[in-house]
């Protein structure tokens, strides 16, 4: 069986603001199904180290690599959903019905995050306000944005 190859590597990354190190020397490398968890103080360094992996924000010195074809998404603490939209508006845009319902990669998100295609979550489906949701229904939506 050939080694397990990694999707995301950083290497000796350092990362600093004005005269403020934050993250020194950092190696990292996270392999095809593994989970993991940052965990540490305010201010040390988190959210930092996830931009990085994410491509959000480059070292200052070191590298950050990604295998070919990795798409990482970092999703914020807050998001940037229009509460005067509606789920189609934010998820579906222009596309035509039998364009989105056609997509089994979309079908899968929605099976997965927004209980399947007809949003039987939601009570009016597609068609319900963003506005009125609670926030685990709207991360829900943004990461289906994804």
């Amino acid at each position: 069986m050939p080694p397990a190859r990694n999707l995301v590597n950083l290497k000796d990354a350092c990362k600093a603001y004005a005269s403020r190190p934050i993250l020194e020397d950092v190696t990292l490398g996270v392999q095809a199904g593994e989970r993991i968890g940052v965990v540490g103080q305010n201010g040390g360094g988190k959210s930092t180290l996830l931009r990085l992996i994410a491509g959000d924000e480059t070292p200052d010195s070191g590298a950050v690599t990604h295998a070919r074809g990795v798409s990482i998404a970092l999703l914020d603490q807050h998001d940037d959903l229009d509460p005067s939209r509606t789920l189609r508006q934010e998820l579906i845009g222009d596309r035509a019905d039998h364009e989105w319902a056609g997509d089994a990669a979309f079908r899968d998100v929605l099976d997965g995050l927004l209980g399947g295609v007809e949003l039987s979550r939601f009570p009016r489906g597609l068609d319900s306000p963003i506005g009125p949701l609670s926030g685990g229904e709207r991360r829900r939506i943004a990461l289906a944005r994804r």
